[in-house]
């Protein structure tokens, strides 16, 4: 595997876009066909549906783990010091907010023309400019207010867990493993003692086994303790989280370590676009499945309509990923810290799980 050095030109883990693409996916069919109304009421479900009506959603731990893992590499990479916080939350800014901006425009377009017409059935008031704007710093639900699309609730959660990286990386990545393992294993507690949602923490043993597998997978950082503290972070999610979150995260894990699984084009494209389409499949596929909903007679209408859904999501999201997202890597790349000197000015590794 090419791990990074310290300080030196980053490493890529490939098996984490299909990862990405994977986890993206299942969330987008797991929203249309438990949420959207395709399926609803009388509707039959295909059998090769019925896993990604139960278990899509699992694509939300997976892109926790991922996180986990992927921000400690990319900061190690990078020669990260404490010094660097002004700087990484500039390239975190920069990298998300505008395709997330985007979402939230069309958000609340789609709404105000969805209003406009005879079938609305949505909520009547319109969102206050306060509640708008707490979206911005990802305020939403620690200020109580109900988010304009519900996938945004893990990007509020990412965000917390990246500015409590920003200060504990340096103690993570320059302490010893007999320092770092009580860190991670407080993490894991907080997620035990049903810290509430809101707050990364109550997910926080899926954090804390992506930030071990990350040491376990690098030869020069790994120490026996590391390996330890991701078995123990598994067993936690297995007793606290349950036997779909535990084999997903051990499943994720294992792939993060041997970089394990073939690159399978479509799902490393997909992986590429996560991001965008993670946002944007509830914007515009729900709306294309649920029209669906309203109009399929049959089997065969619906899954058009199912069809339809995904193309659109995708086609969007790829439009989405070249005019906005793809832009928006570049110039945060071209924010370095104070250890990159080495670094080109594209890395390999993309900082953002979803």
């Amino acid at each position: 595997m090419n791990d990074p050095g310290r300080g030196g030109r980053p490493a890529r883990v490939p098996s984490i876009d299909v990862l990405r693409g994977i986890a993206a996916f299942s969330v987008m069919l797991h929203h249309f066909v438990v949420r959207g109304s395709l399926y609803g009421g009388d509707a039959a479900m295909p059998v090769m549906l019925e896993p990604f009506a139960r278990y899509g959603h699992m694509g939300v731990p997976m892109f926790f783990v991922i996180s986990g893992a992927v921000l400690p590499l990319s900061l190690a990479a990078g020669g990260y010091a404490f010094r660097d916080a002004p700087r990484f939350v500039a390239k975190r800014l920069i990298r998300l907010e505008p395709v997330y901006l985007v979402s939230i425009v069309a958000t609340v377009t789609l709404w105000w023309a969805a209003t406009k017409t005879s079938a609305f059935n949505g909520p009547a008031l319109a969102p206050t400019p306060m509640a708008i704007a707490s979206h911005l710093a990802y305020l939403t639900a620690l200020l109580g207010y109900d988010w304009l699309c519900p996938v945004y609730w893990t990007l509020g959660l990412e965000f917390q867990f990246y500015l409590v990286m920003a200060a504990a990386f340096p103690i993570l990545e320059h302490g010893t493993a007999w320092l770092r393992t009580p860190l991670l294993v407080g993490l894991m507690t907080l997620d035990v003692l049903d810290v509430p949602d809101t707050f990364f923490a109550g997910w926080g043993s899926l954090f804390a086994v992506g930030i071990a597998a990350f040491y376990v997978r690098d030869s020069i950082r790994r120490h026996p303790l590391d390996i330890v503290t991701c078995v123990l972070g598994l067993l936690v999610i297995l007793t606290d989280r349950g036997l779909p979150e535990f084999v997903v995260a051990a499943l994720t894990v294992a792939v993060i370590v041997t970089d394990g699984l073939p690159r399978f084009v479509p799902l490393v494209w997909l992986g590429t676009i996560s991001y965008s389409l993670y946002l944007f499949h509830w914007i515009v596929g729900q709306k294309i499945v649920n029209i669906g909903g309203r109009l399929a007679m049959d089997g065969l209408q619906r899954a058009i309509w199912l069809t339809a859904g995904i193309v659109g999501s995708i086609a969007a999201s790829w439009l989405v990923y070249r005019f906005v997202e793809l832009p928006s890597q570049r110039v945060a790349s071209r924010i370095r810290y104070s250890g990159d000197a080495a670094i080109p000015p594209c890395g390999d590794v993309r900082q953002a799980s979803l």
